[in-house]
């Protein structure tokens, strides 16, 4: 079962997504749009290997409706605060 199904399947403890931009048979923009009609509440995380400045993270996020970007590589504190940040903006 793939994340998307598992949340199109009603998973009410899911708050946060976490994904990669790039994967196989689905981009994480993709991913997000279909997620939004189901959970427009949904926080939403996206990682990349690319980097993207604050200034392209804050025209892109309105219209991707993605919470935060996470750059790759990074540690596990760095997911940590990311996850906490967008989790208390509801």
């Amino acid at each position: 079962m793939t994340a998307l199904n598992h949340i199109e399947d009603g998973c009410e403890d899911c708050s946060v997504v976490v994904s990669d931009i790039r994967m196989s048979g689905m981009s994480g923009f993709e991913l997000i749009r279909r997620l939004k009609e189901v959970h427009p509440e949904m926080k939403v995380i996206l990682m990349t290997a690319f980097k993207i400045n604050q200034g392209e993270a804050q025209s892109v996020l309105p219209s991707t409706k993605v919470d935060a970007f996470l750059n790759k590589p990074f540690r596990s504190p760095d997911l940590i605060e990311v996850v906490e940040r967008v989790s208390f903006c509801w």
